[in-house]
Parts: structure tokens; C-alpha cells; sequence
């Protein structure tokens, strides 16, 4: 999701742009990504690979997998969210279940509210959580000033002789 922020008298207006954002949108845009789970109230970092639209998880174990959650930027959900993508690799070698992708725990889409909440279940693992952006956000001002003069010509009485 990109934000256009737009200056009014003494406020800032956020407006959801709902249109899929590319890597270097990405790594350009999104200055922080901070997740929180619901239930713990523990806070993590979420991290940019290079080349990548997607924000990552820390992985974690849930089944006979290791889960590799991700924010896929560039597949929006119905709510204009990133969508939640979990990839489920195999703890031993590290490739991924390609099987998996069928199932309803791969793709996650927001709960619809304007936190970007997500609650995630797979086996017996079930994550809430909500996702906090820090956008980066540049202005360019050029700024256009002209001067104009006008000569006026006093004349000094003339002195008597």
C-alpha cells in the first residue's frame, strides 16, 4: 500500500494509494517495519532482502515445518494490505514445500481494520499480530521570486540667484 501525504493548514492527510508496490518501492518507501504480536506484546523487526517487494518474519517452528512468514507488497489484499505469505520449509534441508502452496495457511489477508492486523494459524501454531510502517517521505520546493524596480527622478527646487 503507498501513501500520499498531502499538507493542509497545520495537518498531515494520509490517503491509501491501493496499488501493488515494486522492491525498489519497497526498499525506498518503507523506512521501518515493526511487527507486535497481539498476544505476547512482543515487538521484532521485520527485514528488506534486496531485489525483494516482501517484508520478513523472523522464522519460526509450527508443525513438522519451519515457517517463513512474509508481507508480499506487491499482492494487495481485498483491503488494499500487503498480503501475509508463509513459505513452509523443511527443518533438515532448508528447501521449500512447494506442496504447501495450496494450502489455506500459505496466503493470509489482513482482518480488514486500518491497524494491518493479521491472525495467522497453522498445526498448532496461531500468531496475531499488527504490523506498524514507518514511511519515508521526501518533499521537493522550488520556490520562484522576482524583483521589479521603478526609477523615479526627484528634481530639487531651483535655487534663485
Amino acid at each position: 500500500m503507498r501513501r500520499d501525504v498531502s499538507h493542509g493548514p497545520g495537518r498531515v492527510e494520509e490517503r491509501t494509494v491501493n496499488e501493488p508496490l515494486s522492491a525498489a518501492q519497497v526498499a525506498s518507501l518503507i523506512s521501518r517495519a515493526r511487527v507486535t504480536d497481539l498476544d505476547t506484546g512482543e515487538s521484532a523487526e521485520l527485514t528488506v532482502r534486496s531485489n525483494s517487494r516482501c517484508l520478513f518474519f523472523e522464522p519460526f517452528t509450527a508443525g513438522a515445518y519451519l515457517v517463513q512468514l512474509r508481507l508480499d507488497w506487491g499482492d494487495l489484499d481485498q483491503h488494499g494490505q500487503p498480503r501475509l505469505d508463509a513459505d513452509f520449509l523443511d527443518p533438515d534441508s532448508g528447501r521449500i514445500d512447494h506442496s504447501m502452496r495450496r494450502h489455506p495457511a500459505h496466503n493470509t489477508d489482513s482482518t480488514g481494520d486500518d491497524a494491518r492486523t493479521y491472525e495467522w494459524s497453522f498445526d498448532d501454531a496461531a500468531r496475531r499480530f499488527m504490523v506498524a510502517i514507518t514511511w519515508s517521505v521526501s518533499a521537493h520546493v522550488a520556490a520562484t521570486s522576482s524583483v521589479s524596480c521603478a526609477p523615479t527622478v526627484v528634481r530639487a527646487p531651483r535655487a534663485e540667484v
